[in-house]
């Protein structure tokens, strides 16, 4: 398993363990986490609808 994934199912589960958060599959949260962060080049322009500091914030 590459390491960008052994390491954001353990950050995802240590939130399990700390109580910050409940889920079912630390696995597959870790992966919609990961899809969210890479998703934005997918649809994200600088002239779209939204600026860059209305998604970060």
């Amino acid at each position: 398993m590459p390491a960008f994934l052994t390491h954001s199912r353990a950050i995802v589960e240590a939130g399990v363990k700390e109580g910050c958060f409940t889920v079912t599959s630390p696995r597959l949260v870790s992966y919609a986490v990961l899809d969210l962060g890479m998703g934005i080049a997918a649809w994200y322009r600088e002239d779209g609808e939204l600026t860059e500091d209305t998604i970060v914030w």
